[in-house]
């Protein structure tokens, strides 16, 4: 697989990131206009298969959701979350892009690789954080909207479950290859940062 096939396969994904943030705000923009953005949706589970009312909610079964009504400032929230993901991570495609463009270039230990391995691994570690940040905020912000029933109580996703109830877990899924992608590009900006050190000494010495 050619370096230039490559450049070519990570511009594509870090414009497709680009293009899903326009898709984001076209369809922000389509509920506006109708007037359905004010509905908030958080993924859900339960070992029940029931559908029945929240006050201020309700949990819908056949789609695994649970969503709110009325919540725009919400809504706006966790959109602005997924721009925030998507522009990370075309900025992770388009750093790693032009890294090898350099390498492609027989520019292998230069200070704008370090900096590009840097970037990289801060961009995957924002992630992590809006990733944690968000699902606690986001979380907390639903259960602060939706009132126990009784027979059914809704849990954040580190919780256990109630006997005798129908318990609702808020799914969420900890980042954990963007953490583990992360601590390697800061190793390999160190790697790549002691490599230019030894080119240098070798250059002084000869």
């Amino acid at each position: 697989m050619s370096v230039k096939f490559l450049r070519g396969l990570l511009t594509f994904f870090g414009w497709l990131w680009i293009v899903g943030i326009g898709i984001l705000l076209l369809r922000a923009g389509l509920k506006l206009f109708d007037g359905s953005f004010g509905q908030a949706v958080y993924a859900a589970s339960s070992t029940n298969i029931i559908v029945r009312p929240f006050e201020g909610g309700f949990w819908d079964a056949n789609h695994g959701q649970v969503r709110v009504m009325d919540q725009p400032i919400l809504a706006g929230f966790q959109l602005v979350l997924k721009i925030a993901f998507l522009l990370l991570l075309a900025r992770v495609f388009f750093q790693l892009r032009d890294l090898l463009k350099r390498i492609g270039e027989g520019q292998m230990f230069e200070d704008a690789n370090v900096a590009a391995l840097k970037n990289i691994g801060l961009a995957l570690s924002a992630i992590c954080v809006l990733s944690v940040a968000g699902a606690v905020i986001v979380q907390t912000w639903f259960l602060s909207l939706i009132d126990p029933v009784d027979g059914m109580i809704l849990h954040p996703s580190l919780s256990w479950d109630v006997d005798g109830v129908n318990n609702i877990w808020m799914e969420y899924s900890p980042p954990i290859s963007a953490l583990i992608l992360a601590i390697l590009a800061f190793v390999a900006a160190d790697a790549f940062k002691r490599g230019k050190e030894y080119r240098e000494d070798s250059e002084g010495v000869l």
